[in-house]
């Protein structure tokens, strides 16, 4: 079994602020970050969930 690392809380975090504010435009906001980190950040969670 996988083990939980602080980079995957935080991709996870990223993901979860996404579909609160309901988009990336909005997310960007609140996590203080450009879009093109969210949607780069999007795709590591992608590929380390499988």
């Amino acid at each position: 079994m996988k083990q939980l690392h602080d980079v995957d809380l935080r991709l996870l975090r990223v993901f979860d602020v996404v579909v609160r504010c309901g988009g990336l435009s909005a997310a960007q906001a609140e996590l203080n970050v450009g879009q093109s980190t969210i949607s780069m950040q999007l795709a590591q969670l992608e590929v380390r969930l499988g």
